[in-house]
């Protein structure tokens, strides 16, 4: 099965083929939000899949601009991608949670100052959550309106969390931990 940027890159190559620059570009303004991938593992994944028949990849010159390399899927390409876009579209990813790490030991902090990071963390989180709003209005009459929907409305999910946390944290007393503390949870 391949990854969900491998899938990406297929899945934007069976709508049309495309130069790297053009590729690059497309990921970086329209689904940086979705799948975030830099301009080097984008070219890397591209050779990757080119070894493994899954995309032409040829040589194209127009007029006296410098050479660049044009993809296209080919016929194994478009039987991997659809092979993979049932697969993922069928299963549930295990999702990771970075930002967990930081609420495990908040408590090594005092009250009043964790309360402060995590509204600035909310405040960081409104601008994404109104970024993703916008995109979404942005694809309405396209398909890709439903990659950003979803990223919105975990943003909104997020968001009302951290919202509800903080209201928490700066109406409760301090709780004891004593799960991460070494001691008896029971």
């Amino acid at each position: 099965m391949l990854d969900e940027r491998e899938l990406l890159l297929l899945g934007l190559l069976k709508r049309e083929e495309m130069h790297g620059y053009q590729l690059n570009q497309f990921l970086e303004h329209q689904l940086g939000s979705v799948v975030p991938m830099k301009r080097s593992t984008a070219y890397f994944l591209l050779n990757r899949l080119s070894t493994r028949s899954l995309v032409h990849e040829e040589k194209d010159r127009e007029g006296r601009r410098p050479e660049r390399r044009v993809y296209r899927l080919t016929p194994d390409g478009e039987t991997a991608f659809a092979e993979s876009l049932r697969e993922h579209l069928a299963r549930h990813s295990a999702a990771h949670y970075p930002d967990a790490v930081g609420l495990l030991f908040m408590d090594f902090l005092p009250a009043e100052e964790r309360v402060d990071l995590l509204r600035h963390r909310l405040e960081e989180m409104e601008e994404q959550a109104i970024s993703a709003e916008e995109q979404v209005r942005a694809h309405t009459a396209t398909r890709v309106r439903f990659a950003m929907s979803y990223r919105a409305s975990v943003l909104r999910a997020e968001r009302d969390w951290l919202r509800s946390t903080i209201d928490e944290l700066s109406a409760a007393p301090e709780p004891v931990d004593t799960v991460l503390s070494g001691g008896s949870s029971a």
